[in-house]
């Protein structure tokens, strides 16, 4: 049997991840394709996101790698979820 830590660090979506990646791609802004994956990356943070705001009103420190899971896998008000909204406005050029 795995220890429990192996499982929870494996395959789960977190939101610093998903910050630190944005930052990457956006230095290669000026490939198309890295762009295109950017803001579908973004939208689909934001999507999840909100789908479990709206639908449970949590905050999730790390989402299911797994479809049509709607409920947070850890925290479910976690101050770093709130990072997937932060990506959105930046993509969106609301901040620099």
């Amino acid at each position: 049997m795995k220890p429990q830590s192996y499982i929870y660090w494996r395959g789960y979506t977190w939101a610093p991840m998903v910050q630190f990646t944005w930052w990457g791609l956006k230095e290669y802004d000026s490939i198309p394709l890295i762009a295109t994956a950017r803001k579908a990356m973004v939208n689909q943070m934001l999507t999840m996101s909100l789908d479990t705001w709206r639908t449970y009103r949590h905050v999730c420190e790390n989402y299911s790698p797994f479809k049509n899971v709607t409920e947070c896998t850890g925290g479910t008000f976690y101050s770093w979820g709130a990072l997937n909204g932060y990506v959105a406005m930046l993509e969106g050029g609301y901040i620099h």
